[in-house]
């Protein structure tokens, strides 16, 4: 069995790619939107069952507890659709979305927690410049980087027009950097023809609203895992209850599998 890698002689090995990441991280720090995960605050949601057997009524209890900032404009909005002999359920969704997310029908109810899948890979890419354009290697052949022009605009703050909007002409990036196999260009570095890139499962073509189109008109517990298929992204725990006293416990969304952890060559110390 081969000896692991000393961490020194891994973290030499990423050579520029390190300056990278710590130089993404300088810039980001400082960033609210950063703040709960680079201050690892404790954040999550809570809900629990009941089966009938151990309740006054008989029926099943769920109860579902997002927790949620209190933001304005709010993160959920309460949603109640009735269509006769078709459709009736009640519960809350995200702006724009008419299909309810958490809540119940006349048949089941379910809700949801946070599950913390690994769902995110950094790259360390090889980039090449030819003929004014980028490239990254892939197994020895160059592939194309893909250039997403970008503007920003705001709002002119003072002159008591509304929507008067401008420009940004700093701070900002002229244009958004994609390698098509794997994601986001979060840094580069020409003159190290380095870069790093972030894949991550909700960059893709997701179909989390057919979950919810499909659970909004549910029966039972059958439809219920149908629905499961289609999620995608944001990984979840799901409680489920239904008038015929059933109570379940899924875990949901697509999970990337790393081939060197697929086929057991990993061994020592390695992050992910």
């Amino acid at each position: 069995m081969p000896m692991p890698m000393p961490i020194g002689n891994y973290l030499a090995s990423l050579g520029p790619a390190l300056d990278l990441a710590q130089e993404y991280y300088n810039r980001v720090k400082s960033l609210d939107f950063f703040q709960p995960i680079l201050r690892r605050r404790a954040m999550g949601s809570n809900w629990f069952l009941i089966a009938g057997e151990n309740t006054v009524s008989g029926h099943p209890i769920i109860a579902n507890d997002p927790h949620l900032a209190l933001t304005n404009p709010a993160i959920f909005y309460e949603i109640h659709q009735v269509v006769p002999g078709e459709l009736n359920v009640y519960g809350v969704t995200f702006a724009g979305i008419p299909i309810v997310i958490q809540g119940q029908n006349e048949r089941i109810a379910w809700g949801s927690t946070m599950n913390p899948m690994d769902v995110t890979d950094t790259f360390k890419e090889k980039i090449v410049q030819q003929n004014g354009k980028l490239y990254t290697y892939f197994r020895g052949q160059l592939e194309p980087v893909q250039v997403i022009p970008e503007v920003f605009k705001v709002n002119v703050i003072g002159d008591r027009k509304p929507d008067n909007l401008v420009q940004v002409a700093e701070g900002v990036p002229q244009a958004t950097l994609v390698v098509p196999r794997h994601g986001l260009i979060i840094n580069l570095d020409l003159e190290s023809s380095t870069a790093l890139s972030v894949q991550h499962t909700g960059f893709y073509a997701t179909h989390e609203l057919e979950t919810f189109r499909i659970w909004n008109r549910a029966r039972n517990l059958d439809d219920f895992i149908e629905g499961l298929q289609y999620f995608d992204f944001s990984s979840q725990n799901w409680a489920y209850a239904d008038v015929e006293g059933n109570i379940a416990y899924f875990t949901s969304a697509e999970l990337p599998l790393r081939e060197d952890l697929e086929a057991g060559t990993v061994d020592g110390w390695i992050p992910l």
